[in-house]
């Protein structure tokens, strides 16, 4: 057996071997053509776009394409406009088809060579959508004092590098575990991690929960044969393995990395937000969500399934609002539009502070806002709001309608659904109770999701509310 080193026989092997279970097919280096410029696999890409859109796609429209994400990769934008072409078609190809994921192209590769013109590095592990290498994993040996620092201080000189910026561009979500369970998560020396990309100030986080789905699919013996032939181990080395879904690595990698989980993360997980400079230019940073609140939306995704139950209210836990509502904003767009069905989202809020608030997050986050107070409405084209990708949000002052009549566009029949997210509703202003009464029985078809609901406070007699994420007595 040649040899290897500590945390490929302890964790990036078997970390292999578990992402295979996840829906994740093996790929030796040498088994694929690949570009260079961007480790796009040309032959996977090709074969995946036709398969998502159903069509024949001429070699040279697929080359041509190529060249396109190549010169996006090359932008000072911190992926923004690669990232823009993984949730949008290209002359009506789709890259990523994300309501259907059997149609997509799932492989997983070790030591994918990132060479730049001045630098380079090589994942343990890559992980492949299309062809595209979107996310990767970093492991270091567990041992008593065992540390991820070094691994998130090589990472950021690597993203520092200009001649590397093509595939920091590229890259979505990294891993970075020593699989031992985590000590601290504000001092991350050990455990397993996960960030998005930057040019410098990686925020890293430790899932706080993770989501398991019940059974795992048996270990395919070619795919476990497959890796230890390609990282020249013997067989028997596979007997050996801790193929443990239980493992601080492997219960990271299953809650991001199920194919399922991974798409939605890539859907709705991810965001640009654009920060307002005072002396200086808007500085763009790239954020990747907590696991628990993109749990709380999939959650919510489980509990619309086949069709939301109006006059209902789901209870959020409000860690993170905007972020949150970014999530749900996406998840609920994409749902509705599948189904054919116009939605109109509204926010309602308990004071003028708390609507700049919130209007200036969802704006930095690029979904378009509007007052929705005919006193200061803000006039918007059409076609600015109509994306279903970054749904209009009306904010809603509910203050003012302590004693008023509900709007009539918050009331009527219509054809469409209406979603109302409700600020601590309840929490100690006296629309509360009285207000969500009021909106239940005026629109019984609507969908309302409450942030810090207080469970002990008046209810109408409507259906019981759901709590997402614990339950109320």
């Amino acid at each position: 057996m040649a040899a290897h080193r500590q945390e490929d026989l302890r964790v990036k092997i078997p970390a292999l071997i578990h992402l295979t279970r996840l829906g994740y097919r093996y790929l030796p280096l040498s088994a694929e053509r690949r570009n260079p410029d961007t480790n796009i696999l040309p032959d996977v890409f090709h074969r995946a776009l036709e398969k998502i859109n159903g069509c024949s796609v001429p070699e040279q429209d697929c080359m041509l394409l190529m060249e396109e994400l190549r010169a996006a990769l090359e932008r000072e934008d911190l992926g923004e406009a690669f990232f823009s072409r993984l949730h949008s078609a290209w002359r009506g190809l789709k890259l990523v088809d994300y309501s259907v994921p059997e149609n997509n192209l799932f492989h997983v590769m070790t030591e994918l060579p990132c060479n730049g013109e001045a630098g380079r590095f090589r994942p343990d592990i890559t992980l492949l959508v299309n062809g595209m290498p979107l996310a990767f994993v970093e492991v270091k040996n567990p041992h008593p004092g065992g540390s991820v620092r070094s691994e998130f201080d090589r990472m950021d000189r690597r993203a520092r590098n200009p001649g590397l910026r093509r595939f920091i561009n590229e890259t979505q979500i990294m891993v970075f575990s020593n699989d031992m369970e985590e000590k601290d998560p504000l001092v991350p020396l050990r455990g397993a991690f996960y960030a998005t990309t930057a040019y410098d100030r990686f925020v890293f986080h430790a899932a706080e929960e993770w989501e398991i789905p019940g059974e795992l699919p048996r270990t395919d013996p070619g795919e476990v044969r497959r890796i230890l032939e390609d990282n020249r181990l013997d067989p028997s080395f596979g007997e050996d393995v801790d193929l443990s879904p239980d493992t601080p690595t492997h219960r990271l990698l299953t809650s991001l990395f199920h194919v399922r989980h991974l798409l939605f993360f890539l859907r709705c997980g991810i965001f640009y937000l654009q920060e307002p400079g005072e002396a200086e230019p808007d500085r763009v940073t790239k954020q990747i969500v907590r696991f628990s609140q993109l749990r709380t939306a999939r959650l919510l995704e489980r509990s619309l399934s086949p069709e939301p139950e109006g006059g209902r209210v789901w209870q959020v836990h409000a860690g993170g609002k905007a972020a949150l509502t970014g999530i749900q904003l996406r998840f609920l767009g994409d749902y509705f539009a599948r189904r054919n069905r116009p939605v109109r989202f509204f926010y309602l809020v308990d004071s003028p502070d708390r609507a700049r608030g919130i209007a200036r997050e969802l704006q930095s986050r690029g979904f378009p806002v509007r007052d929705y107070s005919p006193l200061s409405a803000v006039t918007l084209r059409e076609e600015a709001w109509r994306k279903p990708s970054d749904p209009l949000v009306e904010i809603v002052p509910a203050f003012a309608f302590r004693s008023r009549p509900l709007p009539p566009a918050m009331t009527d029949k219509v054809p469409y659904r209406r979603v109302y997210f409700l600020d601590e509703l309840g929490d100690g202003y006296e629309a509360g109770p009285s207000l969500l009464s009021r909106l239940r029985d005026a629109d019984p078809d609507a969908l309302m999701i409450a942030y810090a609901w207080d469970p002990a406070a008046e209810m109408p007699p409507h259906p019981a509310p759901l709590l997402l994420g614990s339950r109320i007595p």
